[in-house]
């Protein structure tokens, strides 16, 4: 497999253990990091260069991208000030059309021939001097303020940032993601990025939780039916609680903390019937949900949701 030029997003999970017990703290990442709309489309790297002989547009694998060839003039005027002043600069953004579905973006992206309907979200910039040493520690607040620098100079289409916010009430939401999941409903966007202001750029899988990439999740409110005893370190505890879904059951085991646990199964007459809510990644092959987990009891609700 190629070996990326970009310093990759990565899901929460994939962070490595002692970062990943940071961030996974209730509501660290909501107070701290960055969030941008992750735009479906194709990652581009821009490299720019003083006498504009030697620029390149590639994909974050290292292909040439002649579709995207006709965006380096105006690159070119954007972004003058840092081309001269750092001898050379680096614009990675994301490739993208509003309205025009990943996979036509994607075949568009690829095509060997100039696609000028086809734009550009731009989300970062480096020195050349960095990108070639696959390592800026610039802080991602500061290589932001670089992308708006230059002041307005006409061009053909926004080729600017992805919206960035420095907290989820800017969004309307009371969190990160409230928000991302907002965004995949909109459609156009993927869910949403999560940045360390204070973050370095590293070539490569970002497993230092430099860059998180959030996915939309599924949300329903939905009755308990029944209890199962764990097993194993959950013996004598509850190990699952099965919720009505529609006409069917379903089996939620994850998401409580031990403390839960203990309760529920010692009170747990108290908590069947009750409405909770449970979210999952997407819905499962067979209709019911993929990866579902407790999140809490709704004391505030009567009914569960209809599904189905």
């Amino acid at each position: 497999m190629p070996d990326y030029l970009i310093h990759k997003a990565v899901d929460l999970a994939k962070v490595n253990k002692v970062r990943r017990a940071v961030l996974s703290q209730p509501g660290y990442l909501d107070r701290t990091y960055m969030g941008q709309a992750k735009y479906d489309g194709c990652n581009v790297i821009f490299i720019l260069t003083v006498a504009g002989e030697q620029d390149k547009v590639l994909s974050r694998t290292g292909e040439a991208v002649p579709s995207m060839y006709w965006l380096l003039p105006y690159m070119h005027k954007v972004f003058a000030h840092l081309v001269m002043e750092f001898g050379g600069a680096v614009i990675l953004g994301e490739a993208w059309k509003e309205g025009v579905p990943f996979a036509e973006i994607s075949g568009r992206f690829r095509k060997k021939s100039i696609d000028s309907d086809l734009g550009v979200r731009v989300f970062d910039v480096l020195s050349l001097a960095e990108y070639d040493a696959g390592v800026s520690n610039v802080p991602y607040i500061e290589r932001y303020a670089r992308v708006i620098s230059g002041g307005y100079v006409a061009q053909p289409m926004d080729i600017r940032a992805a919206c960035t916010h420095f907290s989820p009430s800017t969004t309307g939401h009371s969190d990160w993601q409230g928000w991302c999941n907002a965004l995949k409903a909109r459609g156009g966007y993927d869910g949403l990025i999560l940045r360390d202001p204070e973050g370095a750029w590293t070539r490569g899988n970002g497993t230092n939780g430099e860059i998180i990439k959030l996915k939309p999740v599924l949300s329903f409110d939905l009755r308990v039916i029944g209890l199962e005893e764990g097993k194993g370190k959950h013996a004598g505890r509850l190990g699952a609680i099965v919720v009505s879904f529609g006409d069917r059951e379903l089996r939620v085991g994850t998401g409580f903390t031990d403390a839960e646990r203990r309760e529920y199964w010692d009170e747990g007459l108290n908590l069947i019937g009750a409405i909770v809510e449970v979210e999952a990644m997407d819905f499962s092959a067979d209709g019911l949900l993929r990866e579902p987990r407790f999140k809490g009891v709704r004391f505030d609700k009567l009914e569960a949701d209809h599904v189905g």
